[in-house]
């Protein structure tokens, strides 16, 4: 039977199409060139000619399904002025909409930066609709990784875990590398980054015209906001900034998006101790899993590793049981390490770490000088844990109002450039790297500061 006029129309319209967007991917196939242009939505296209990245364009050809997906073969490819990638990406900006919920934690500091968190989530939904290139750096403990895990699951990116609280020069040339031949590279940097040490690392992003967002919470070096957005409870508050963690405010940004990892907080703030929100001891354990995983990211810890191992009941339980063994046959050789020194009303604990700790092996440094903290339990404790190249500082609430981690840093980097190679923190937890020979030079002339 003979086909109506109306049925062959039908059927080739729904095969004919026309699409306008921007080319954000390009690859060679054969004779044939894949390209992916976006207008908020992003289609595959199958063209004979050549375009660049970033050009605007308009096709005309053949949906044809492809795998799970369809592409269009482009018999007619049209090449559009700047103007008219304007008003693409105009509209995407215009589309984007953000929830503008209440934060989970109600303090004076969160109320503050919550129209800052909906600027980021913002942004990260345009690049995401615009199908940027991004690069996801999260630092390599418990709450950087809540925080990476909360922004991988808004946008496509490349994920690395970052083991070192700076963004260095070599990191960025890595970047950089990574980014060359790509569409609008965006690079986010989670719990790390914002400390003088990494300006000349994101100044390098800066000169190669890549935008950067940092999302974290340590104290900030004066002029960061010339080199990226700055994401963190320093713009708004200085009392109390550093409690509200990079990892809670990933997921008050994921939040805003639609994605609720609100379970997540509690690991967050418990791997860095804050107190603005009552923690309970399945977020002590989950942080404590993290971290213990993080010890071993040479072994290519992802993120979807770190979800799966929370999320596999037996798997996760056995990591528990393991870190928390670990821990406790630990005790004993803290304790018998222990040196105090009294001075000025403070109680001073030296702890040398080379005896107690092992290279890529759990507990970290920084964990093994907090155990000894949780050992101490005075009111007035300063404890300081040293090893060849680090000194940690972890400091009491009441020894705090007396003299700040941080602020001893920058005094001691100040007075002794030329033996420190890196430092910074919190104004209860920090730590600083010391050129190798001179730790013990360092730990007396900071105990000459206490």
């Amino acid at each position: 039977m003979k086909k109506s006029i109306f049925k062959q129309e039908r059927s080739k319209w729904l095969m004919e199409v026309e699409k306008t967007g921007i080319v954000t991917k390009v690859r060679s196939i054969k004779d044939f060139f894949l390209l992916t242009i976006t207008d908020g939505e992003q289609s595959e296209v199958v063209s004979k000619e050549f375009c660049n990245l970033g050009d605007t364009i308009t096709v005309k050809g053949e949906m044809q399904s492809r795998g799970d997906g369809f592409q269009v073969v482009a018999r007619v490819v049209k090449k559009e002025g700047e103007e008219r990638r304007e008003q693409i990406v105009s509209e995407i900006e215009k589309s984007v909409r953000v929830i503008e919920n209440e934060p989970i934690i109600k303090t004076g500091t969160m109320k503050k930066l919550m129209p800052h968190i909906f600027e980021v989530a913002k942004k990260i939904a345009i690049a995401k609709k615009l199908n940027r290139y991004a690069i996801l750096r999260f630092h390599g403990d418990a709450d950087g990784i809540v925080g990476g895990i909360a922004l991988s699951s808004l946008f496509n990116s490349q994920k690395i875990q970052h083991n070192s609280a700076i963004y260095s020069v070599k990191d960025a040339l890595a970047d950089i590398n990574s980014a060359r031949n790509n569409f609008m590279p965006l690079v986010v940097l989670v719990d790390f980054g914002a400390n003088e040490e990494s300006m000349e690392g994101l100044e390098l992003l800066k000169a190669d015209g890549i935008e950067t967002i940092i999302i974290d919470h340590h104290p900030p070096a004066s002029d960061v906001e010339r080199y990226a957005y700055f994401l963190s409870p320093w713009k708004v508050d200085g009392e109390g900034a550093s409690k509200h963690t990079a990892g809670y405010i990933a997921v008050e940004v994921a939040r805003a998006l639609g994605a609720d990892l609100s379970g997540l907080v509690g690991a967050s703030l418990a791997g860095d101790r804050s107190d603005i929100l009552e923690i309970r001891e399945e977020d002590r354990d989950r942080a404590l899993v993290l971290d213990y995983l993080a010890t071993y990211s040479s072994f290519g810890n992802s993120l979807d590793f770190y979800r799966e191992v929370l999320e596999k009941q037996a798997l996760y339980e056995s990591m528990l049981r393991q870190a928390k063994e670990k821990l406790e046959s630990l005790k004993e050789s803290v304790k018998a390490n222990l040196k105090k020194r009294e001075k000025e009303g403070l109680n001073i604990y030296l702890l040398n770490l080379d005896r107690i700790a092992t290279k890529g092996e759990f507990p970290s440094r920084g964990k093994i000088t907090s155990i000894a903290y949780d050992m101490v339990k005075e009111e007035n404790a300063v404890v300081i844990g040293y090893s060849e190249k680090f000194i940690i500082f972890r400091i009491s609430d009441e020894a705090v109002k007396k003299l700040k981690a941080n602020e001893i840093i920058e005094r001691i980097k100040s007075f002794a450039p030329d033996f420190v190679e890196s430092g910074g923190g919190h104004e209860k937890a920090a730590s600083l790297k010391v050129k190798k020979g001179f730790e013990k030079e360092i730990l007396e002339e900071i105990i000459k500061l206490l």
